[in-house]
């Protein structure tokens, strides 16, 4: 059965897996039909007494919205198969179709058992193109959908494909077409990059090392490196030569950040039961000690504090110098950021209370007093000159701000200059830093 013929319009309709289920306004194909009728034919295919259409479907539609009876129609036989491929090879065809239509409509070619170069070539479309719809059509339909209409783009989508976690490549879908989407994208694959870097390492270090993800104690024969950097291989081995060649017995690796925030690999010689028993009492006694000196440092930062506040109280600063210095406070907002304050609050005030209202009674003491704030403001901005594990490490700010305090006077004890140049006995030496 292969003949054109004019049926009943009431007797043909849509077919249920047309891929395109929106015909869109057939308005001025409806009026075209009115005036010159239909100029190509149907083809259906039939079903249960009726038709089903298989090519055709908008001009069905506009030829009920122009009125027409009956329609041409070239009567067909289809397995399931062949009419669902025809349609969905003739919608392909289309200019107007969507991106998440044709992504759909290639899904459905590929399911019926089609290849990719039967796609490209029943389509006309461009074997890439294939290849980032199929990639597209493994998305949730629905958020695809939505992407799309909040203004993703074909390069978005292409882009997506880097992302190798199904998860995040889903969650990413939800950000395309908005502002978040290229920075989400662009940690997702920081992210991406780190963990295959990881494996790659995981996997070098296995047959020649052993590891642990805990990091040994002491600080025998161990060395870094970088594994995010491009030459991590030949570091690690670097490293590995020069600990055998210095010690004898098994070596341990520890992943992990260090005190720069970043991801290395350390390697240790492992100790036996008696080395590793002396290593943690001595460990121990370090980390003890280094918080009693902390402790200390603290001490003697805050005495120098008070002792540098009751002398500036008393000490004679020119009026001009007090307006100059003044005026830099003023002008300096920067140097006491709102970050700082709330610590100041307490310092001044004596009391920690509402960080908002504090802040607001030192914004306006400052406005209405610069030259009464000055003073507290100067001892405080001076910061303490050691590090978190207790080393000498001042800033060149507290620095310029001491001299600024001596240029006017101020005469500072020996333990003070001490503390301050970074001689003070209780300043960790470099001998002694916790690597």
């Amino acid at each position: 059965m292969n003949n054109i013929q004019m049926i009943d319009i009431n007797r043909l309709h849509p077919h249920p897996d047309n891929p395109r289920k929106d015909v869109g306004d057939v308005t001025e194909l409806a009026d075209s039909i009115k005036h010159s009728g239909v100029m190509q034919n149907l083809t259906v295919v039939p079903h249960e007494g009726d038709y089903r259409v298989i090519i055709g479907h908008r001009r069905l539609a506009a030829a009920k919205e122009a009125g027409l009876t009956e329609l041409p129609c070239r009567v067909v036989e289809m397995t399931e198969r062949e009419q669902v491929a025809t349609m969905i090879a003739e919608n392909m065809q289309r200019a107007d179709l969507t991106v998440p239509e044709q992504v759909h409509g290639i899904q459905m070619m590929l399911n019926l058992g089609e290849s990719l170069e039967d796609v490209q070539k029943k389509t006309g479309l461009s074997r890439s193109t294939v290849y980032h719809r199929k990639a597209m059509a493994a998305l949730p339909a629905d958020e695809l959908q939505k992407s799309w209409e909040r203004g993703g783009t074909i390069a978005d989508y292409v882009a997506l494909e880097q992302i190798k976690d199904e998860k995040t490549k889903k969650e990413l879908l939800k950000q395309i077409g908005t502002g978040n989407f290229a920075y989400e994208l662009r940690r997702a694959k920081d992210n991406q990059a780190y963990k295959q870097r990881l494996d790659d390492v995981l996997v070098f270090l296995e047959p020649v090392m052993r590891r642990t993800t805990t990091e040994p104690y002491g600080s025998d024969c161990w060395r870094s490196a970088d594994f995010r950097d491009n030459d991590w291989e030949a570091k690690i081995r670097a490293i590995v030569r020069e600990v055998e060649s210095q010690t004898e017995g098994e070596y341990l690796f520890f992943i992990g950040k260090n005190e720069w925030n970043k991801w290395t690999v350390k390697v240790r010689r492992k100790l036996n039961e008696a080395e590793k028993a002396k290593e943690e009492s001595e460990y121990e006694r370090r980390e003890k000690e280094k918080e009693q000196r902390k402790k200390a440092l603290k001490e003697l930062d805050k005495r120098i504090e008070q002792v540098r506040l009751e002398a500036l109280r008393r000490l004679h600063i020119p009026q001009d110098a007090r307006n100059r210095i003044a005026a830099l406070w003023m002008t300096s907002t920067s140097y006491v950021g709102d970050w700082q304050k709330p610590s100041f609050m307490k310092e001044i005030f004596g009391s920690e209370g509402e960080v908002a209202a504090l802040i607001k009674t030192f914004d306006d003491l400052c406005l209405a007093d610069p030259e009464g704030m000055m003073l507290p403001l100067m001892v405080l901005m001076c910061d303490s000159a050691y590090t978190w594990e207790g080393a000498y490490g001042v800033q060149q700010d507290d620095m310029d701000l001491r001299a600024l305090l001596l240029s006017l006077g101020y005469q500072e004890s020996d333990e003070e200059k001490a503390y301050w140049t970074g001689t003070h006995e209780l300043f960790l030496k470099e001998d002694e830093a916790d690597v």
